[in-house]
């Protein structure tokens, strides 16, 4: 087998003969496929690979099954990913440097490096036999997405579900604009913690305090205490200083001299730490202060801090945040410093009030686009009130299908979990907020579509973006004018649109009343907080349910020590590199093999594995090739025939019912487990005397390879269209085989599978003799129960056939043990094994049947036994054992 050869071949016939392009427009059903939009990077990684395999691999099973697929793909090209990329190839550091270079200009470098690597990122996917739409995406940049969102903004305000607010929020000093809870990265960052002292008003005593962030402390305006906690006054160094009572013992050599409550700290008056702060004051927190670390008093800097806010909005705390968005102080006399370099001359400032300073290593909050550490200021954005419908996000996410069933519910707990969503961005490459507001009076108007803001500002509106949109003003009715207010939205909105905008919804309805909401979506891990999430939010504002039906949550791809691929470590393999070596259906079927949901462990062993099955494959059908006879004789089933065709209706039946449950890995294990045992490893050697004569193989190889092929080709495509042998210009125009239930004799089966059991005994019986398969053994003896007697009776000859066995003979077992197949109830019973194990020892042979055995509380299978005589020097099956006579006579020597 030749992999280059072959796929190259058929991308060429794909190509030419626009297979696709056909195949797409013959389903009779509607599905509607919603892709995920990445960044446009230029190349494929394993992740990309992984995730557009499995896309792939469904939309091929969805068309087998007569679907019609709608499968647009697309692209996020907006926000500032992008506008970071870009400002460092024009060596930009901040926004001033925007500013200056020219904002239109800016953008169209935007807009130049978002769509520059399209073209290129499309020929890879149609190198590893992505069949998406993928020749006319969509980009998030068009104007049917920025109206899309629009319209939903515009619905926000209609259901009073958009407000502007004075809030907390996460900045990135880098970008100069929020980051949203979902954007946030944590990473284990070195800090400095200080232990301060502040002076009690009126008072020679101190509250003592612990902070991580100095550079908070000239916005602060309390002290947060726990009402409930016990707390501890203590001689410490010539002081007296307050602290909970179980944190005392931090302060070594330090003595008792009052306990309390925290209740008697509550409005206690302190003087101001840094600056000529007025009324100081210790407020009451049970919800945020504990005793588990610090000091059991928690400075509170309400500009600088979600529960800080709350607390200080609780207890009529100011509010100071004398930080900008670009992380530099404006007020106070650290004016002009950035935060992260002011701690150092904060904790100098105070060094007479520090008891101690320690390192902490602990999780800090990151930029996710740059990676810069992020700061909490307070300022004015514009919010989704997401907290206001989080009863219907949970209740719809209910009646979403996910695979795995547990994503649902880490969904539900990141729902449960949301805060309201700042949409506004003050950044330049995104969709432009519809907001204008009034220079003199201040009235706002929030436009929903192109079409009104033309018609109420008598201009074409020739481009959506800035700053040509900026330029556009609307009459008030105060006599002046209304300008944009000049943020971007949230990039995340863009992409939450996609199900409706996708469909060119609101412009357009006739594709969305015929398919909307989604029926698949297939992402990783981490659109659960991104992409899934901001859909959700945008389809309840808009729709009132969710824009999805089904969604396929997989994992991340790790090298086999389970690290992240990373080019600094060394071992980041490229797909490229794979397809080289081995194809592009190998490297579809090493992933597509694995349980999706759990991270990918990939490996070289993992990637010949898959190469060796479908070699498998390719070898039967060469096999069939070289022997195949066509006439029109009448067939004659034999044994073997009928376990064939039966296994394969049966493996059909499963195989649909993991589909169902979207167990693609299931799927295919089966499958190819098919392929090599029993077709490859057991069929193929029962019928080497009959395939060059006897019609019966070959119409029965001609039926089972047609229908495995079928069912195999949404994996492994290349191979599956190159040994095609059906009567169709593709594969990909039939659809799946039904299943032939009459076909199916389940007792035949068990039966055949116990005779390949017997089968491996006689064969490993072989190996400890010493005896090649090649040589033929004069006699076998199967030791077992009755029901392995019919077993022996029926498939003597397949024994024989398998095992190169002259004569089999039966004897019933005597002198039974029942013992536990540890590797079946292991898995099954994992910490109840022993009890189990226990009372499978006690069973009799009697009480053993072909259904379930309950024993005890528990219910177990025949599978989970191993029945044998004791005391046996042959080898052992689940349900007896076998020996070999290898004694020689003239006619066996001569055959040797």
């Amino acid at each position: 087998m030749n992999p280059k050869e072959i796929e190259e071949k058929i991308l060429k016939k794909w190509e030419e003969e626009k297979t696709y392009e056909k195949v797409k427009n013959i389903g009779e059903k509607n599905f509607y496929f919603c892709d995920g939009p990445p960044y446009a990077s230029g190349f494929l990684h394993m992740g990309h690979t992984l995730n557009y395999s499995l896309k792939d691999a469904w939309l091929r099973i969805y068309r087998l099954r007569n679907y019609k697929v709608f499968d647009r793909q697309g692209y996020d090209t907006h926000g500032t990913p992008i506008e970071v990329k870009v400002e460092k190839s024009l060596n930009f550091n901040s926004k001033k440097d925007i500013e200056s270079f020219g904002v239109k200009n800016f953008i169209l470098k935007c807009k130049e490096f978002a769509t520059k690597n399209i073209s290129k990122q499309r020929e890879q996917l149609k190198n590893i036999g992505v069949w998406m739409d993928l020749d006319k995406p969509y980009l998030t940049l068009s104007d049917e997405f920025i109206e899309a969102v629009w319209w939903v903004f515009k619905k926000a305000e209609e259901k009073n579900l958009l407000y502007k607010g004075i809030y907390p929020v996460h900045i990135c000093p880098r970008c100069e604009t929020v980051v949203a809870y979902n954007e946030i990265e944590y990473k284990k960052i070195k800090d400095k913690s200080i232990y301060l002292l502040v002076k009690i008003k009126n008072k020679e005593e101190y509250l003592c305090i612990w902070t991580t962030t100095p550079w908070t402390l000239p916005a602060n305006t309390g002290i947060m205490v726990n009402p409930n906690l016990k707390y501890v006054k203590l001689k410490y160094n010539d002081k007296i200083i307050i602290v909970a009572k179980e944190l005392a013992y931090k302060f070594k050599n330090s003595e008792i001299i009052e306990e309390f409550d925290g209740k008697k700290l509550v409005w206690l008056e302190y003087e101001p730490i840094i600056g000529d702060q007025k009324e100081l004051k210790v407020v009451p927190s049970e919800k945020y202060v504990s005793a588990e670390e610090g000091t059991g008093l928690v400075h509170c800097a309400p500009g600088h801090g979600k529960e800080d806010f709350e607390v200080g909005k609780e207890n009529g705390l100011k509010i100071l945040c004398p930080i900008s968005v670009d992380g530099v102080f404006t007020e106070t006399k650290y004016k002009g410093l950035y935060v992260f370099d002011s701690n150092e001359k904060i904790i100098e400032d105070l060094k007479n009030n520090i008891l101690k300073e320690e390192e902490i290593i602990h999780d800090y909050p990151t930029c996710w686009r740059c990676h810069t550490k992020l700061i909490i200021l307070t300022i004015s954005e514009y919010f989704f009130a997401a907290t206001k419908i989080r009863d219907t996000l949970l209740e719809e996410n209910k009646k979403v299908n996910w695979t795995p069933n547990w994503a649902k519910d880490r969904f539900k707990d990141w729902l449960i979990s949301i805060n309201d969503w700042p949409v506004s961005r003050q950044r330049y490459w995104g969709t432009p907020i519809p907001i204008w507001e009034c220079q003199n009076c201040h009235k706002i108007e929030v436009i929903g579509s192109k079409k009104e803001l033309e018609e109420k500002s008598g201009r074409e509106v020739k481009d959506m973006h800035r700053p040509e949109i900026d330029e556009i003003e609307l009459p008030c009715v105060c006599g002046n004018t209304k300008k944009r207010v000049p943020d971007v939205f949230d990039v995340w909105l863009d992409s939450g649109v996609a199900t409706w905008a996708n469909l060119g919804y609101p412009k357009s309805k006739e594709l969305f009343e015929k398919l909307w909401p989604a029926d698949l979506e297939i992402e990783g891990s981490d659109q659960i907080r991104g992409w899934w999430n901001s859909q959700l939010i945008l389809s309840v504002i808009g729709f009132g349910k969710a824009p999805y039906k089904n969604i396929i949550y997989h994992g991340l791809i790790l090298d086999n020590a389970g690290r992240k691929m990373s080019k600094s470590i060394g071992n980041v393999i490229m797909p490229e590199e794979v397809i080289s070596k081995y194809g592009r259906d190998t490297l579809r079927l090493t992933l597509l093999s694995e349980v999706p949901w759990k991270d990918i462990y990939f490996s070289w062993d993992l990637v010949k594995q898959s190469y060796n099955k479908l070699n498998t494959l390719f070898n039967l059908f060469t096999y069939y090739n070289a022997y195949k006879i066509t006439n029109s004789q009448e067939i004659e089933l034999k044994l073997e025939d009928k376990y064939l065709i039966s296994k394969l209706n049966s493996v059909i039946k499963l195989a649909y019912t993991y589909l169902e449950k979207k167990e693609l890995h299931n799927y295919i294990n089966l499958l190819f487990s098919y392929i090599v045992d029993d077709l490859s490893r057991t069929y193929i050697k029962l019928i080497r005397d009959r395939i060059s004569t006897d019609i019966t193989v070959s119409k029965v190889l001609n039926k089972i390879l047609l229908k495995l092929n079928i069912l195999i080709s949404p994996v492994v495509p290349f191979i599956a269209e190159y040994l095609y042998f059906g009567d169709k210009e593709s594969i990909f125009f039939e659809r799946l085989p039904e299943i032939d239930e009459d076909k199916i004799d389940k007792e035949l089966e068990q039966k055949f599978t116990k005779a390949k059991e017997i089968s491996e005994a006689f064969n490993a019986e072989r190996q400890i003799k010493g005896v090649k398969l090649r040589f033929p053994i004069k006699k076998g003896i199967v030791y077992g129960t009755e029901k392995i007697k019919s077993v022996v009776e029926e498939c003597k000859e397949i024994i024989c056939r398998l095992s190169n066995l002259k004569e089999l003979e039966f004897k019933k077992l005597e002198n039974i043990e029942i013992k536990p197949n540890y590797a079946r109830i292991g898995k099954k019973f994992t910490s109840k094994t022993k009890e189990v194990a226990k009372l499978i020892e006690n069973l009799k042979l009697e009480e053993i049947t072909d259904e379930k055995i309950k024993i005890g509380d528990f219910e177990i299978e025949r599978e989970d036994l191993v029945i044998r005589q004791k005391e046996v020097s042959g080898s052992d099956f689940s349900e007896g054992y076998v020996e070999v006579d290898t004694s020689e006579d003239e006619n066996l020597k001569q055959e040797r």
